[in-house]
C-alpha cells in the first residue's frame, strides 16, 4: 500500500477514535439536553459544540467519500463556526485558568493588623 495512504487511514483512524470518545456520553442519555445536567456553563458549552463539530466532521467525511466538493458546500460554513466557538471556550478556559493562578491567599485584617502595630512599635523604640 502507498506510504501516503497509510498516512491518510492512520489520520482517519485517530480522529474516529476522538469522535468515539466524544459521542460517547449520548449512549447514557435519552436526550440529549441530558447532558447539560449539572454542569457549569462552559461545561455545557463545551458538551455542545464537542458533540456538532464532531458531527458536522462526519458529514463532512462521508461527503469526501462519495467525491462531493466540499469547497462551497454550507458544512464548511458550520465547521467554521463550531471552530470559531471552540476558540471562544478555550480563550475563556484560559482566562480562568489564568485568574485561577492570579488569585492572592486572602488576607487576614486581624494579622495585618497586629503586624503593623508590632512595625510601628519596633521603629518607635529604635528612634
Amino acid at each position: 500500500m502507498n506510504q501516503d495512504y497509510k498516512e491518510i487511514l492512520k489520520r482517519l483512524e485517530e480522529q474516529v477514535g476522538q469522535v468515539e470518545e466524544v459521542i460517547q456520553p449520548l449512549e447514557k442519555v435519552s436526550s440529549v439536553f441530558e447532558l447539560k445536567e449539572g454542569k457549569s456553563d462552559l461545561e455545557q458549552a463545551k458538551t455542545f459544540v464537542s458533540l456538532s463539530y464532531a458531527l458536522a466532521s462526519s458529514l463532512f467525511s462521508y461527503l469526501k467519500l462519495n467525491a462531493v466538493d466540499t469547497n462551497d458546500h454550507p458544512i464548511m460554513v458550520e465547521l467554521q463556526r463550531l471552530k470559531q466557538y471552540a476558540e471562544k471556550i478555550r480563550k475563556v478556559e484560559q482566562k480562568q485558568n489564568h485568574s485561577e493562578q492570579d488569585q492572592r491567599p486572602p488576607v487576614s485584617m486581624a494579622v495585618a493588623d497586629r503586624v503593623v502595630r508590632q512595625h510601628i512599635r519596633f521603629n518607635g523604640k529604635n528612634k
